[in-house]
């Protein structure tokens, strides 16, 4: 399954990039992709087995990271992964047939 999570957060990009890194390894979790957008916001591309994504809400919550209400929603409902997936695929056929 893939995400895409957006956070935010007030201390120090280095380390906050650190811990979410280590969150993200620690939930069985791969990142695709990411991209920081001056040192408070952050968005990553995350590959995970389903199996995993509690564990994955567990361990980014731990690090501080303030998740977008959107990605909070991908992470714990059917109704947000789904919501998701389709944004993915429209994106993709967006490429494929403009």
């Amino acid at each position: 399954m893939f995400l895409r999570l957006d956070g935010f957060t007030k201390e120090e990009r280095i380390q906050m990039t650190a811990r979410v890194n280590e969150a993200i390894n620690q939930a069985g979790a791969w990142i695709t992709d990411f991209h920081q957008y001056s040192n408070v916001l952050i968005c990553i591309n995350i590959e995970i087995p389903s199996a995993n994504l509690e564990k994955l809400a567990s361990t980014l919550q731990e690090t501080g990271l303030n998740l977008s209400q959107e990605s909070i929603e991908q992470l714990t409902s059917p109704e947000g992964l789904n919501a998701e997936k389709e944004r993915i695929n429209r994106n993709i056929a967006n490429h494929i047939y403009p």
